[in-house]
C-alpha cells in the first residue's frame, strides 16, 4: 500500500500553503493518502501521529528563522 503523509505547514503569505496543497495532491495521484495542516491547527487539535507513515513540515524562513511555532 502506498503511505499516509500529514504536511504541516506555516505559511506567511500562502505560498507555503499552495506548497502544501501541491504535496498532497501528488501524493493523491500516486495513489496515496495525504492531509495537509496548519501548524496552529495542529498544535491547537492535537495530531494521531500513529495514522501517518510520513510527515513532511514546511515553513517560510523570516529574518533568517522560522516562526516559533515551528518549534512547538
Amino acid at each position: 500500500p502506498m503511505a499516509s503523509v500529514l504536511v504541516l505547514y506555516h505559511s506567511v503569505r500562502g505560498h507555503t500553503a499552495r506548497v502544501a496543497r501541491a504535496i498532497c495532491r501528488g501524493v493523491e495521484s500516486a495513489g496515496g493518502r495525504a492531509e495537509s495542516m496548519e501548524l496552529k491547527e495542529a498544535i491547537h487539535e492535537g495530531v494521531d501521529w500513529d495514522r501517518w507513515d510520513v510527515v513532511a513540515v514546511g515553513a517560510p524562513v523570516l529574518y533568517g528563522t522560522y516562526d516559533p511555532a515551528l518549534f512547538e
